[in-house]
């Protein structure tokens, strides 16, 4: 198992990164989370990842799917339960703004496949935020996220199912990778030197994510 990073949103914790131009690439998206519904009221969408204060992924706790949108939205078919880690991939196969966006998940027990895609018009350069929206100001994350990877590539299937217990299994194309165990600022392990910025304190955990699945991995 592996280290990660808790999000109190009520506590007004996230991580401001780079600016990075979506519309330019091709680009894969992958990291694992661990939801923690602290109010069974809660209605809110929780933003896991902000792209421009317009287009997010997250869990939406009144249906308990996961959603993405990118100027047209894809929603997860898996049901996302409480307490208990996902690995998810969002990967775009068109520079120039527009391409075909797919969302891909998996768990600890079951190999990530597609859950479903359409075709998007790219926003321009932007900085984005993990765990939190439109800096930090609203839709915060409740819950735990790890080992966050940015690719300027759409990686293939067999890379992200490498990526899901391997986290350093794929370098190509790599631009930034998080592994959320980390004081501020948050290091870009990649070396491409796209460090984070902490905001609040959040709290690293020794429980995170399978880095290994002897079952799934053949050892």
């Amino acid at each position: 198992m592996g280290s990660a990073t808790y999000f109190d949103r009520t506590a007004s914790e996230w991580i401001n990164l780079t600016t990075f131009n979506f519309g330019e690439t091709s680009f894969t998206i992958c990291y694992w989370f661990y939801w923690d519904n602290t109010d069974s009221a809660d209605t809110s969408s929780r933003v896991m990842l902000d792209l421009n204060a317009t287009d997010w992924t997250g869990i939406v706790p009144t249906t308990s799917k996961f959603k993405t949108t990118m100027s047209s939205t894809i929603t997860s078919t898996t049901n996302i339960s409480e307490d208990t880690w996902y690995f998810v991939a969002i990967t775009h196969d068109g520079g120039g703004g527009s391409g075909t966006l797919r969302l891909y998940l998996g768990d600890t027990t079951t190999m990530i496949a597609e859950e479903g895609n359409v075709t998007v018009t790219t926003p321009s350069a932007i900085g984005f935020e993990l765990a939190g929206y439109n800096g930090g100001s609203s839709f915060l994350y409740d819950g735990t996220l790890a080992n966050f990877q940015l690719f300027t590539t759409d990686l293939s299937l067999a890379e992200l199912q490498e990526l899901q217990f391997k986290p350093n299994a794929v370098k190509r194309n790599i631009y930034l990778h998080l592994p959320l165990n980390t004081s501020s600022p948050e290091i870009d392990v990649s070396g491409n030197g796209n460090d984070g910025t902490v905001n609040g304190t959040p709290d690293l955990v020794d429980i995170g994510p399978p880095i290994f699945h002897p079952k799934l991995q053949g050892a």
